[in-house]
């Protein structure tokens, strides 16, 4: 379905917006950076990090991310080329997202994609289940495997398989975790609208078969070529005790909230509040008959794919299901059904009541603020926000403020549909609450190419110092969440929190080097490994240099560490730089 063309300006116009609300950053440990780009700046630079431990030994995998990132630094425009192909993909995303609101036959489709890009920001760009989330407020490679995911699900709408195809591919070939869980998502979604459309005994006919392949053929070809590097990532040589420790260090340790659901049960909690929410609202937002079994469809595949994964690592856990991080796929649940809600309610905004209208809408009206009411997660450190909104999200508000207004639609003696000019406001309003409620590092996490905050400028100041007044090849202990600080400042460490190895016998490797900065030979979490850092003192800087050769460390403020062979050369409110008196200026 195309959008009319005195239309399309204002829709552009709009994704536009919504992509710049998201964030314009260029170099963001928010976004995975500071692990995705150093391998690229090293193949531009063979002196970049040379003696980095982590660089040289760790498994990188994201190749057309890598070589995006290479031909954006051969043209000198690494930071600024992200931040804008960032801007562009979210907007393409945002444009792929009216066309499902078009395909619904929405009459309103600009407020509805208004409000809907409010929901993304009040939820951190659909944040869900396995700390997932589509997009991040800086280029990566799961945001460009999540716009063509999206834009496969509109070509999947329409009845284009091909095209579905090539997009489901695309993702694949940005980010193979798209490429596992599109296939099994894709191949179940096709499957049930089959046999929603036809006999099952015609699911074996050649045009089913051939259907099957236009759609998933062209992501087959892209696992096979990838398979190689699958083996290598997963191959090696480790004892039993070795690989019993590799695996506790990933799922335990460095991983949980992304693949232990009972580390961090509370998105699973929402992911099950907006399913309900959008399979209440599916007729109301999608009356015609045959994309209604298409949506409906998306969401049993949905519902099946990512509650069967959880069940098999909650009930029991099998770590090959979790590995496979299904949960990829909980976001785009939560969007779609977020634009089935705001379809729905707006369509009764300016519809008449049927007969029987009332009667089956105390049901319907209970239960979506039943699950509106599951959203309802304490807003966690909002302390800085512009407007409080605790204890509840942000996203809460403007649901259950259009909830009411269905309400009061259909429980009212008076039913006059409500006017453009309403409906316009209600957009204009829910984008400026997102905006007002962003969260408290909204400085740190959108715009920070434009604008930065004080805890940015000091570390830019500390980024800047080392850079400028240390050799290239010196080695640093940092504190082990400064992780931008290889990217950043461009020298070697000997360990952070953020540069995880995806292979068993890095893992063992970082998880040693995390214990011996912060003083702990099993540190049992992240927040262990910061406060034994900052516990810093002569005799373990003297056992860091003899074991790591380091020249220099970076330790917080406040702080009281003085050491005999060492002297601070750099300071600022945050931060303190020693250095060894007798390695300094090597």
């Amino acid at each position: 379905m195309s959008v009319a063309r005195p239309v399309v300006p204002t829709v552009i116009g709009i994704c536009l917006l919504g992509a710049l609300l998201n964030g314009l950053s260029g170099f963001d440990s928010h976004s995975n950076h500071p692990t995705y780009l150093p391998p690229a700046l090293q193949y531009l630079d063979p002196n970049y990090l040379s003696a980095d431990w982590w660089l040289s030994s760790a498994f990188h995998y994201h190749l057309a991310y890598f070589a995006l990132a290479v031909g954006l630094g051969s043209l000198g425009v690494l930071e600024w080329g992200l931040a804008v192909l960032n801007i562009i993909v979210v907007t393409t995303a945002l444009f792929a997202c009216h066309r499902i609101i078009k395909k619904f036959g929405s009459q309103h489709s600009i407020p509805v994609l208004a409000i809907l890009i409010a929901l993304m920001l009040c939820t951190r760009s659909f944040y869900s289940a396995g700390d997932s989330y589509l997009f991040s407020s800086s280029l990566q490679p799961s945001s460009i495997a999540a716009m063509a995911t999206i834009c496969a699900m509109v070509a999947f709408l329409e009845q284009r398989l091909v095209a579905c195809g090539l997009l489901l591919a695309l993702g694949g070939i940005f980010h193979a975790n798209f490429l596992i869980v599109n296939l099994p998502f894709f191949g179940l979604l096709q499957l049930l609208a089959t046999i929603d459309l036809k006999q099952p005994r015609n699911l074996l006919a050649r045009s089913s078969l051939k259907d099957f392949l236009r759609l998933l053929g062209p992501s087959l070809v892209i696992l096979a070529m990838s398979t190689p590097l699958i083996l290598a990532l997963t191959r090696e040589s480790l004892t039993p005790a070795e690989a019993e420790q590799a695996s506790w260090i990933f799922f335990n340790f460095a991983v949980p909230f992304h693949y232990v659901p009972a580390a961090n049960p509370a998105p699973f909690v929402t992911l099950a509040g907006w399913q309900i929410l959008g399979l209440v609202w599916t007729a109301s937002a999608v009356p015609d008959r045959e994309t209604r079994h298409k949506i409906l469809s998306i969401q049993a595949a949905l519902f099946l794919i990512l509650w069967t994964a959880t069940a098999l690592t909650t009930l029991i856990f099998v770590p090959q299901v979790s590995r496979l991080f299904v949960w990829r796929l909980a976001p785009f649940a939560v969007l779609l059904s977020a634009i089935i809600f705001v379809v729905g309610v707006l369509r009764e905004f300016t519809t008449a009541q049927e007969p029987g209208f009332k009667q089956r809408s105390m049901l319907s009206f209970g239960i979506s603020l039943s699950s509106i009411l599951l959203l309802a997660q304490p807003a966690g450190g909002l302390e800085a926000q512009f407007v409080s909104t605790r204890p509840f999200s942000p996203v809460v508000y403007p649901l259950l403020l259009l909830l009411v207004l269905s309400g009061v639609r259909r429980f009212a003696a008076e039913t006059k549909p409500v006017s453009q000019p309403v409906m316009t406001a209600l957009a204009a309003g829910a984008l400026t609450w997102a905006f007002l409620t962003q969260p408290g590092d909204w400085g740190r996490t959108r715009y920070n190419l434009i604008a930065s905050t004080s805890l940015e400028r000091d570390e830019q100041q500390l980024f800047a110092f080392v850079r400028d007044n240390t050799p290239r090849d010196a080695q640093f202990a940092i504190p082990p969440d400064l992780e931008l600080f290889r990217l950043r400042a461009r020298r070697a460490v000997i360990v952070d929190m953020k540069a995880l190895p995806l292979n068993g016998v890095g893992l063992i490797e970082w998880y040693r080097r995390l214990g011996e900065v912060s003083n702990t030979s099993n540190p049992i979490n992240a927040n262990t490994v910061h406060k034994g850092y900052q516990t810093l003192d002569a005799e373990r800087l003297t056992k860091l240099r003899g074991e790591y050769g380091i020249d220099y460390a970076v330790v917080r403020i406040p702080g009281s560490l003085v050491a005999p062979d060492w002297q601070e050369v750099f300071a600022n409110e945050r931060f303190r730089v020693l250095a060894h008196k007798t390695g300094q200026g090597r």
